[in-house]
């Protein structure tokens, strides 16, 4: 072989190897368990009532991170066709999550989540996921505690 042959493998080689080695760092992926994390402990085991319309949804062709199936935003006054709507969170309703994890990527960055489980109509006892913030407060519900004191404030409750 002449010297510009193995000069030219040489270089494919090499560029082969760092695409390679850069697919693997975009690719690199961990999970945590965050359910004693003083962000998250206070949030698990314990019932939190919904403040805000929910649903818990599924999404089997786009698996989320830790579970097909996952709490969103919910608006019945908005006509929609989703079939994917597996039960309706009203006001009032309580969700406990069981326990919080991370997820780490290079691509994502770190992200966390809340894992729930709840017992569907048919009797399958499902895990769902909730998607939570860095700096994580609720958007869609509260703890009992939090729940009496914004109603005493709104003089709801007797004092």
């Amino acid at each position: 072989m002449n010297k510009t042959v193995v000069i030219i493998i040489g270089i494919a080689l090499a560029i082969g190897l760092i695409i390679g080695a850069f697919i693997w760092y975009l690719s690199f992926t961990s999970y945590s368990d965050l359910s004693e994390d003083i962000r998250f402990a206070k949030y698990i085991n314990k019932p939190l009532i919904v403040k805000q319309p929910s649903a818990l949804k599924y999404n089997l062709e786009n698996m989320n991170r830790f579970s097909a199936y996952y709490i969103d935003n919910y608006d019945p006054n908005t006509v929609t066709s989703e079939n994917n709507i597996l039960k309706i969170f009203s006001i009032g309703d309580t969700i406990i999550f069981k326990s919080a994890k991370g997820y780490y990527s290079n691509h994502v960055g770190q992200t966390y989540y809340l894992i729930g489980e709840e017992k569907l109509v048919s009797g399958e006892i499902i895990k769902f996921e909730y998607y939570a913030g860095f700096d994580y407060t609720p958007a869609i519900w509260e703890t009992m505690d939090v729940f009496l004191e914004r109603r005493k404030l709104e003089n709801k409750l007797p004092q």
